[in-house]
């Protein structure tokens, strides 16, 4: 895992890389180097082949901190960065709502927020690697890796070091006294992690003369590498710790639930509306917990009452002309079907014909012209003239209303304005009055003063 971190932590310098390596090279003080990946990246410390960026011990160059096994470390750091942008996962922002990402600890340590805030506890670092203020794994350079060792070599975290003439013995494959073995016999079987060599010393076992496994294996206690499935171990739990497949312990966040689940009592868990039937804003909590309001609208023939969806029933009855509250107990005008009269009594009625032949009144005792009829002249009963016909006097009308239709006559009328009532023309007055102003030009000219407030005079 630490090739992984260490990746994360030259992200920023891979940035400036990328434009070439030598111009930075000459910035940063550092030579062509070792190859990445090539033996001389080793403790044996074989010759590259190029007299020039020889790493041997001849003792003829003097590499230190600086020399070109940084560039060996930054060529790794490189490789291991890019490998980690491929896998890397989204921050899981979907709908207003972060999902954590459960490799998070794949590529941190200690403890922190994820991407999304939540507080995880990602374990420790691998062998010889250190966990810094960002929860990355960095390797600290062992201050006695020098010792038994001599010459231009990388040290255990893969920085270019200057072991110096040895106190005794001779100097081979930096070695002083002994011949080493080469590191893949000293390792063996192991993955990741360190051994010891044959002349005692300490050499790493991992990817690229690094502790590590490849990005995204986790090293465990007996040196293989295994890939840990998170989302797996979490399955459905949230909010909980559990143990990987590589015995490693992770939290499974409130926030690592997918697919618009939410975290509810440890499990994750689909909310399904609770709103059926309700409205107006109504609350109401969901499967979730979660407390939501209903909004939605009602469906046809259905109205919002208190909260909730009814189909309401009429309870007007023969009323109209009133409010009354519905079977939902919303108040609901009343009105008359088609063809139908609202009474001034308050109920329908149909109209079917007259009241009487003396009025203008049909049978739901509305005034109705078709209604004012004249009887025969010498008739026992009154007689009455209807609407339309000549009169002088409103008695004369079934209507009962005589309006002025000239100067010297007027006609029976369904209403009229009776004297000093404001009116807009003659034909508004009752005979023998006219509509007149109180108020009239100047001079006999129209127009110097319109008139104003006209009544029957």
């Amino acid at each position: 895992m630490r090739a992984a971190l260490r990746g994360l932590v030259f992200a920023a310098l891979v940035a400036m890389a990328v434009g070439g390596l030598a111009g930075c090279g000459a910035i940063l003080g550092i030579d062509p180097g070792i190859p990445f990946g090539s033996d001389a990246s080793t403790e044996a410390g074989a010759d590259s082949g190029s007299g020039s960026n020889d790493a041997t011990i001849d003792g003829t160059s003097e590499a230190g901190p600086g020399d070109a096994a940084n560039d060996a470390d930054m060529g790794a750091n490189v490789a291991e960065t890019s490998t980690d942008s491929g896998e890397a996962q989204p921050d899981g922002e979907a709908g207003g709502r972060c999902t954590s990402d459960l490799k998070w600890c794949d590529t941190h340590c200690g403890s922190g927020p994820d991407n999304c805030g939540q507080m995880v506890m990602c374990g420790g670092c691998d062998q010889g690697d250190t966990c810094n203020d960002m929860n990355l794994c960095v390797c600290v350079s062992a201050s006695d890796y020098c010792a038994g060792r001599c010459g231009k070599t990388v040290d255990n975290c893969n920085t270019g070091i200057n072991c110096g003439q040895c106190d005794s013995g001779a100097c081979t494959a930096n070695v002083c006294g002994c011949i080493p073995e080469s590191a893949s016999q000293a390792c063996g079987k192991l993955q990741c992690g360190e051994a010891t060599n044959n002349c005692n010393l300490t050499v790493n076992c991992g990817v690229n003369n690094t502790t590590a496994c490849p990005t995204g294996e986790d090293c465990l206690s007996d040196g293989t590498c295994c890939t840990p499935n998170n989302a797996a171990a979490c399955g459905n739990q949230c909010g909980v710790p559990v143990m990987n497949n590589c015995g490693k312990m992770i939290d499974c966040t409130t926030a690592s639930c997918t697919g618009g689940a939410v975290c509810y009592q440890n499990a994750c868990c689909t909310p399904v509306s609770p709103c059926t039937n309700l409205c107006g804003g109504a609350p109401a909590t969901d499967n979730c917990g979660e407390a939501v309001q209903c909004t939605g609208a009602c469906g046809n023939g259905q109205e919002c009452a208190d909260g909730k969806c009814c189909t309401p029933t009429s309870m007007c009855g023969a009323a109209c002309g009133i409010s009354v509250a519905d079977s939902c107990g919303v108040s609901q005008a009343c009105n008359c079907s088609a063809g139908e009269v609202c009474t001034s009594a308050g109920t329908c009625c149909t109209v079917s014909g007259c009241s009487s032949t003396t009025n203008c009144a049909n049978n739901c005792g509305q005034q109705d012209n078709a209604c004012c009829a004249a009887m025969d002249a010498g008739a026992d009963v009154s007689t009455c003239t209807a609407n339309g016909s000549g009169c002088t006097t409103g008695a004369a009308c079934c209507s009962t209303f005589c309006a002025t239709s000239t100067a010297s006559a007027g006609v029976c009328a369904t209403t009229c304005a009776a004297s000093g009532v404001k009116c807009e023309s003659t034909s508004n007055c009752c005979f023998p009055t006219t509509c007149q102003s109180l108020i009239m030009p100047l001079n006999g000219v129209s127009g110097d003063i319109s008139p104003i407030l006209e009544t029957c005079q």
